[in-house]
């Protein structure tokens, strides 16, 4: 076959479509540009509810509640969506670490009153991340930093860092 990764542009499409009429392939060139079409719609939806859960967990992240209300919320919008939160990487406090306590998860492991309350000028990064297919990730090309999901499903990761404030959360890195 002439192509056998995923189309990632719409410029590839072009490609796909070449690569059938010279091979004659044009059974596989429909079913690669269904993919696509699939692909780009999984995309958009991901990015649409990645954006709403942080959006709904920002409006958590006040003066009185708990990292548990944010892990919650964030939970329950992605687990409700029937996707999967990633629990080996989570939000955090920022200070003069990039990576501070407290440890904000998008999953809550135990009781609300049980994780740390918020505090007033509080700077935490919350995060959205979860994967389409199961939750497992893995480190790939060994270089410590490049993440992908274990069964090649797509993912996403959205991330606000906030200060908590009497009145709710004033975004700082959009």
């Amino acid at each position: 076959m002439v192509f056998q990764r995923n189309i990632v542009s719409e410029k590839e499409i072009l490609w796909e479509l070449i690569a059938g009429f010279f091979t004659r392939d044009f059974i596989r060139t429909a079913h690669r540009l269904c993919e696509f079409k699939i692909q780009n719609s999984k995309f958009k939806i991901q990015t649409t509810l990645t954006d709403f859960a942080l959006g709904e967990a920002i409006k958590q992240a006040k003066v009185g509640n708990r990292v548990g209300n944010i892990s919650k919320t964030i939970q329950d919008i992605v687990e409700g969506a029937r996707y999967s939160v990633v629990r080996t990487l989570v939000g955090h406090g920022v200070g003069r670490e990039l990576h501070e306590e407290p440890e904000v998860p998008g999953f809550l492991a135990g009781q609300i009153s049980k994780t740390p309350m918020l505090l007033e000028g509080m700077a935490i990064a919350i995060e959205v991340i979860y994967n389409m297919g199961k939750s497992d990730v893995i480190y790939a090309n060994n270089d410590g930093w490049t993440i992908k999901t274990k069964d090649g499903s797509l993912s996403a990761v959205f991330e606000r860092t906030v200060v908590v404030t009497e009145v709710g959360s004033v975004i700082l890195t959009k």
